[in-house]
C-alpha cells in the first residue's frame, strides 16, 4: 500500500471515528437516565475466594467472579443481602455491568458470603529449628443470583 493510500485510509477511519463519537450513530442507551425499568431482570453468577496466609503473611489471594454457564434450575435462595450502588452509572450490557459491580465491590460481596459457609484449614510444619504455619480462608464457588433494586444491588445466595 502506497504512502498516499495509506494516509487516505487512515482519514477515512478517522472521519468514521468523529462521526460515531459525535453520537450520529451513537446507542440511545448511552442518553438514558437510570430508571427502574431493570428491576426485575436477573443475573447468575459464580463467586469464589481464597486467601492464603504463610507464616501469618498473605502470600495469595483469589477472587473470581463469573457468569452461570447454565442456570439454577428451582433454585432455593439460602439468605439475602444488599449493596448499595448508587455511585454507578448503569451501562448498556445489563449483564455484564453487574458481574462488574461484583468484581468492584469485592469487600461488600465477602460480607454477604461471610454469612454462608467459610472454609478454613490451618496446618503447620516444624522442622529442625523452624516452624512454617499455613492457613487457608475458602469460599467454594457459590451461585447468586444479583438484580438492581432502586440503586441496590440485591444479591440472592442460592443453596448449595
Amino acid at each position: 500500500m502506497g504512502g498516499l493510500a495509506f494516509c487516505r485510509q487512515i482519514l477515512r477511519i478517522c472521519g468514521i471515528f468523529c462521526i460515531l463519537s459525535c453520537g450520529v450513530f451513537g446507542n440511545p442507551l448511552d442518553s438514558l437516565q437510570y430508571e427502574e425499568s431493570l428491576d426485575g431482570a436477573v443475573v447468575e453468577a459464580v463467586i469464589s475466594y481464597k486467601f492464603v496466609l504463610k507464616d501469618s503473611l498473605p502470600t495469595n489471594e483469589r477472587y473470581r467472579v463469573s457468569h452461570a454457564l447454565q442456570p439454577t434450575k428451582n433454585a432455593q435462595i439460602a439468605y439475602e443481602c444488599e449493596i448499595d450502588v448508587s455511585d454507578y452509572d448503569i451501562s448498556d450490557d445489563f449483564s455484564f455491568f453487574v458481574i462488574a459491580l461484583l468484581r468492584e465491590e469485592k469487600e461488600q460481596v465477602l460480607q454477604c458470603l461471610q454469612k454462608g459457609a467459610i472454609g478454613v484449614k490451618e496446618y503447620g510444619l516444624s522442622r529442625e529449628s523452624t516452624a512454617t504455619q499455613h492457613t487457608l480462608l475458602e469460599i467454594k464457588p457459590t451461585r447468586v443470583l444479583a438484580s438492581l433494586h432502586n440503586r441496590a444491588l440485591l444479591l440472592k445466595v442460592l443453596k448449595r
